[in-house]
């Protein structure tokens, strides 16, 4: 499990540490995307939260 901490990462970047850490076959499993209805339209498509499955 991850959370963000001090920044968000991008999902290539998330990705890649996972990979950097010795995971093999990392597949996106489902992918969500966060709306809101005052959200600020620059976030919009932005925020996501990914389910993932890997193997090591």
């Amino acid at each position: 499990m991850s959370s963000c901490i001090s920044r968000a990462l991008e999902k290539e970047e998330y990705l890649n540490i996972i990979k950097k850490a010795g995971f093999k076959d990392v597949k996106i499993l489902k992918q969500y995307y966060f709306t809101e209805p005052e959200m600020d339209e620059r976030l919009i498509g932005k925020i996501i939260s990914i389910q993932l499955k890997a193997t090591k």
